[in-house]
């Protein structure tokens, strides 16, 4: 039966209608024109809803296939339920014949990945990206194919009878001494609708590949600096932005080679090219990381020509050179300026401000809690005031000090406790010598 609507689409329109005069109101029941479904009573249009995709659900089927030459098509659904947005995790394995592959979501055609041997791999805008092991090359840049088209129907792809045509450019093209391995692309999804991905391969050398579509999730938080136009400037910058990785070779944690880069957690946009410094998400030797179009394609280290020492004592900070050979941060030092004699001191972090003062010695200490030095304790108050402390050998110890009384006590860092507090009474570093 035909229907008529008060309006150009079903989502304007407030009613339906069996007769173009819009005179006889439609049955109440659901109507939908395959985008969205509204609701009929009384001759009233409910709000609409949009259409769940058809395709086959993300994370729930992996997309292979070994045939002929051929072009394969299939939708995936992404979800439209709260929660349902993010980065869409493509990955793409291909072991040695070419094969090209784009994906279309919202009306966006995305080609580029990131190759485990290889890293970053694209087409011109709108093209697939052509991806396989040189050596298993049919021609694909001098010849046209003839190709049966075949879509996905949840299980297998299945040939639809009809074909197209496959004439691949040379900048499509990323052919390699080796496969690709498993290939990542990353997709944003930040809105619940659309929902529907839609996945074209095209194989004309024979398929051999597998799709693996993941749902949409964020990405990984990576603390790091601003971009650097160079490794030696970047290793003075601060590591305190928070930008986004989906991993390649690393963890997620700890980063990798050919990592994708993001500025957002959904993957919208790459970080700009540049170094980015990120000790601490980077491998034990690393420091840095060199990006190009949002892949790490290189890591560092930061030649440093000093060090940061902290004084156990007191937190106080200096610049030092080591006159003992290498250090590292960590370690306890002391340095050979008479000013400082007796004390020890934690090496932080690296620099490259001038440095100071000279690393003399590497103590066996662990921790600053191990130090003794000698305090004063000065009793401002009118009555004498207790406490306890730790003597050098580790053992506690009670402490008395009269009033209006400055004593002098050998403890460990920071072990000093005055009963109850009291604002009359000062605990100060009197010498590191005890």
């Amino acid at each position: 039966m035909p229907y008529f609507l008060d309006a150009p689409t079903l989502a304007q329109a407030t009613a339906i209608y069996t007769d173009a005069a819009l005179t006889v109101c439609a049955a109440d029941g659901v109507y939908s024109d395959g985008s969205i479904t509204r609701v009929l009573s009384g001759c009233v249009l409910g709000p609409a809803i949009i259409c769940p995709s058809c395709g086959t659900r993300c994370d729930d089927t992996s997309f292979s296939n070994k045939e002929d030459v051929g072009v394969y098509r299939s939708t995936v659904d992404l979800g439209n339920d709260p929660g349902d947005i993010g980065a869409i995790i493509i990955r793409f394995d291909i072991p040695n014949t070419p094969h090209g592959f784009k994906a279309v979501y919202d009306g966006i055609t995305y080609n580029s990945f990131s190759s485990p041997i290889y890293g970053y791999m694209t087409a011109p805008s709108g093209l697939p990206v052509y991806m396989g092991d040189q050596d298993d090359d049919c021609g694909i840049t001098s010849s046209s194919f003839i190709a049966n088209n075949y879509d996905w129907d949840g299980s297998s792809y299945n040939y639809n009878g009809t074909t197209s045509i496959i004439s691949v450019l040379p900048s499509q093209t990323n052919l390699t001494v080796n496969g690709p391995g498993t290939s990542i692309m990353v997709i944003p999804k930040v809105n619940l609708n659309p929902s529907s991905l839609d996945i074209t391969v095209e194989s004309p050398c024979g398929s051999d590949f597998a799709v693996y579509v993941s749902c949409p999730t964020p990405l990984f938080p990576t603390y790091t600096s601003q971009v650097a136009p160079t490794d030696e400037l970047v290793c003075e910058y601060e590591d305190n932005l928070i930008y986004y990785n989906y991993p390649v070779n690393g963890n997620g944690v700890t980063l990798g080679l050919f990592d994708w880069i993001f500025i957002d957690p959904y993957g919208e946009s790459v970080v700009s090219d540049g170094y980015y410094h990120a000790p601490t998400m980077l491998p034990l030797a690393y420091d840095w990381f060199l990006v190009q179009n949002g892949v790490i394609i290189q890591m560092g280290q930061c030649a440093y020509n000093s060090y940061v020492i902290t004084r156990c004592a007191d937190g106080l900070t200096l610049v030092a050179e080591t006159g003992v050979g290498p250090v590292s941060i960590g370690q306890f030092v002391t340095i050979s300026d008479p000013l400082y004699a007796g004390c020890v001191w934690e090496i932080t972090s690296q620099t490259f401000a001038t440095p100071t003062v000279t690393i003399d010695s590497i103590t066996a200490y662990t921790n600053c809690d191990e130090v003794c030095v000698l305090y004063s304790v000065d009793n401002m108050t009118a009555s004498t005031q207790t406490g306890t402390y730790t003597d050098c050998d580790g053992l506690s110890q009670p402490l008395s000090v009269d009033a209006y009384t400055i004593d002098y006590i050998c403890a460990r860092v920071g072990s000093i406790s005055i009963d109850g507090s009291p604002a009359g009474v000062i605990v100060s570093l009197d010498s590191c010598n005890c």
